[in-house]
This record gives structure tokens, C-alpha cells and sequence, in this order.
């Protein structure tokens, strides 16, 4: 193959390039994934009555929710409920609670600069939720931030 061709082409035209001049030996199966590797369970957006979130401190924090529904939405990821609660004190923060199967607290977070939840989108190509808050202000908390609650 001309090498100052392979330089102005793109890595997919120069890779189909070289199957074609018979340089990969290897099929495309292999480049496929093992569909019996583990997939990662992601996590899911539900939505809960605030009278049925678990018990957390009402003295310090409140559930505003501000959805259509008026139900709040909550991140599922095994076996534990995501939940961002505001501040009694009106800050621009969450306070995201991580709640296990059983309703205990299994840890807390303060994220600066969103109140009271509206949405919360799931980004799995990015690893992360995004919280959506009082003036569409948001905060994007990836997935390792959430396993860190635990």
C-alpha cells in the first residue's frame, strides 16, 4: 500500500485498506465483544412518594420535589436508593443520601450548587446522573461518586 495514501486516510478507510491488501488475518469475530462477559448492572431512575423515601434527618433535611408528578425521582443501583434532599436552610445544595435495601443511611454527600430535585438523567456512556434542580441548575455525580456512599 502506498504510505503516503495510508497517511491522508482515516483509521477505519486505512484498516479496511489493509484487510483488503490482505495485511489482518484475524476475522472481525474477534474484535466482537464476549457476550458472555458480565454486563454491569446500570443503575435506574424511579420515582418515589416523598411520604415513602426511608427515614433520614428532617431535622436538617427536607424532600422538595419538584417533577410533574410530584413524586421524587430516585437513582436504583444495586440494592441502594440514590436520593438528593434539600437543606432546611434553603442552600444551593443537595444532600444526597444513599440509602440501603433495609432504609438504613449508609452515607451522605453535600453537592453544591442545585436545590430541590426536578429530574435526574442517566448518562451510561458517561458513567454519571445528573441531578436537575430549582432553575434547571444541575450536577453531574458519576458512578463511582454514587459507590462511594456506600
Amino acid at each position: 500500500m502506498n504510505r503516503s495514501l495510508y497517511r491522508t486516510l482515516s483509521l477505519p478507510l486505512a484498516l479496511a485498506a489493509l484487510v483488503g491488501a490482505g495485511a489482518c488475518t484475524q476475522s472481525s469475530s474477534a474484535l466482537a465483544p464476549d457476550p458472555e462477559a458480565e454486563q454491569e448492572e446500570l443503575p435506574a431512575i424511579v420515582e418515589v412518594a416523598a411520604v415513602a423515601l426511608p427515614t433520614f434527618d428532617r431535622e436538617l433535611y427536607k424532600a422538595t420535589c419538584q417533577t410533574a408528578s410530584g413524586q421524587c425521582p430516585v437513582v436504583r443501583w444495586e440494592a441502594v436508593d440514590y436520593v438528593a434532599l434539600s437543606y432546611h436552610d434553603n442552600r444551593l445544595s443537595f444532600a444526597l443520601h444513599a440509602f440501603g435495601a433495609d432504609g438504613s443511611v449508609l452515607g451522605v454527600r453535600e453537592l453544591v450548587g442545585a436545590r430541590y430535585i426536578a429530574s435526574v438523567a442517566l448518562d451510561s456512556a458517561a458513567r454519571a446522573v445528573t441531578l436537575v434542580g430549582q432553575g434547571e441548575r444541575s450536577i453531574v455525580v458519576t458512578f463511582d461518586e454514587l459507590r462511594q456512599l456506600r
